[in-house]
């Protein structure tokens, strides 16, 4: 166990950012500082609610590592405040007719159905 030093990756905002988008580091889980009691160079570290996050090639269990929530449910994505379902880029795409079982070959852009919905 090391003292706490300022997150190395997010430089202690605890948050990382892709263009507009902002989400949790990844590295700190949003604490902004590593070391103490959270140490994930150490492995085998804690996510915050409790269950252990999967080292390198190591399997995904649900019983140990818990149940992955839907990105839309994630928190990172319920704070942002933006559309859940295309995250405010006002589109979705689709790899085409997978829906009926053929083969994925075309990428279709449309109109997000829940940002267009809230705007009638």
């Amino acid at each position: 166990m090391t003292d706490p030093i300022t997150c190395p990756e997010c430089e202690g905002s605890g948050e990382t950012s892709i263009g507009r988008l902002r989400l949790m580091c990844r590295f700190c889980q949003g604490r902004g500082e590593v070391g103490g009691d959270y140490e994930p160079a150490e492995g085998g570290h804690q996510r915050t609610d409790g269950y252990k996050i999967p080292e390198e090639g190591e399997e995904y269990d649900p019983e140990v590592h818990g149940p992955l929530p839907a990105v839309w449910e994630r928190p990172a994505v319920e704070e942002m405040g933006r559309c859940p379902y295309c995250l405010g880029a006002e589109t979705v795409i689709n790899l085409g007719d997978d829906f009926y079982n053929k083969p994925t070959d075309r990428l279709v852009v449309a109109p997000c159905p829940v940002c267009s919905e809230s705007q009638r």
